[in-house]
């Protein structure tokens, strides 16, 4: 509404850390204009950076963070935190477009806060891309309102390198805390130094990381696509309200990209073992057999079961495991081989049903 919108424009940076701002979308012809004007920054731009944040993921079926149904949301009301990534969710259209921005050679660098992997799944390159929550060693700072990166030197003045490698709680005046990996930090401030432009998509701007726009050339543009206003929206050259898998699609028509389909890869391995047991007299031996479906390495296999089919004289002659080990283990004194069909049913990730490339 306008009076929700005029209020959080009173909202210090802070509060809208911690209160959840309303979410809004432009109208369609307000849209249509803006779009264009995305577009030619797109083109002409000689360095362009992409931040992405949990609204580009929204439409996997991956909850945001401060939304309506966000988890700080949830926390902040009593409510059951939602369901994190699994690792199978279907990269939605802001993916595939980002992806197809850095095949054509527009996207020089992109920058993440997310930790669900659907850059990766697209095949981005992890060398143009710096994800920045990760898991080591913590080090911990407050960045002062100055540059970031002086703030975040002296918090290490005896390391080698300007900052020791690990896991670094930035905090700010105004935003709340956030654990970053320092190695992609690193990375993320000298592409956004670099940057002509800088497109941040579905990021609330909220968090000290999400400052990193601050250090773009003053020369430079800056783009915001997010559901919400943020707090940088006054600094931005464009701000575009709205789900960005909308403005992702019209942009991606509008620079006549052919974007390309998702294609699911999930492998998994069929072990088979023998054992044959000689029998006394004149009885045939037993052949004692296993198959077990199993992930080729140490990570989860994502099956919701697999069905053995065996020939009729096999009683059952279909064999349904529901849940891992998905093995089966049989004996029988055939003197011949026969067939057994493996069907496996994979798990449906939530999103996989708004999937925008089945």
């Amino acid at each position: 509404s306008t009076w929700g919108r005029l209020s959080f424009a009173f909202l210090s940076p802070l509060m809208a850390a911690f209160f959840s701002p309303p979410e809004f979308s432009d109208p369609p012809a307000e849209l249509a204009a803006k779009v264009p004007a995305l577009a030619g920054l797109v083109s002409a731009a000689k360095h362009l950076v992409v931040m992405t944040g949990a609204g580009v993921s929204t439409a996997a079926g991956i909850a945001d963070v401060r939304g309506g149904k966000g988890a700080a949301t949830r926390e902040r009301l009593g409510k059951a935190a939602p369901r994190g990534p699994t690792g199978y969710e279907t990269p939605t259209v802001a993916h595939m477009v980002v992806q197809e921005l850095e095949s054509t050679g527009t996207l020089k660098f992109l920058i993440t806060t997310n930790t669900d992997g659907l850059h990766e799944r697209t095949g981005f390159p992890s060398k143009k891309m710096a994800t920045l929550c990760g898991t080591k060693t913590e080090l911990r700072s407050r960045l002062a309102d100055g540059k970031v990166g002086d703030a975040m030197r002296a918090a290490s003045p005896s390391a080698s390198k300007p900052f020791a490698r690990g896991k670094l709680t930035v905090s700010a005046p105004g935003y709340s805390a956030e654990s970053v990996e320092v190695d992609a930090l690193e990375r993320a401030m000298a592409a956004i130094e670099r940057a002509d432009l800088v497109l941040c998509l579905g990021c609330s701007l909220a968090v000290a990381v999400q400052r990193l726009p601050r250090l773009r050339d003053p020369g430079a543009a800056l783009v915001i696509v997010n559901l919400q206003d943020t707090p940088l929206d006054s600094e931005a050259t464009l701000c575009i309200h709205g789900h960005v898998d909308t403005t992702m699609l019209l942009l991606a028509a509008e620079l006549r990209l052919a974007l390309p389909r998702f294609v699911e890869r999930r492998s998994f391995v069929v072990g088979n073992t023998h054992l044959l047991e000689r029998r006394a007299g004149k009885a045939p031996p037993l052949h004692h057999w296993r198959l077990i479906v199993k992930s080729p390495a140490l990570g989860p296999l994502d099956l919701e079961s697999v069905a053995f089919e065996l020939p009729s004289w096999h009683k059952p002659s279909v064999v349904v495991v529901p849940s891992n080990p998905f093995e089966l283990v049989r004996a029988d004194d055939s003197a011949t081989g026969y067939p057994v069909t493996i069907t496996c049913n994979f798990e449906r990730a939530p999103g996989e049903a708004l999937a925008p490339f089945p």
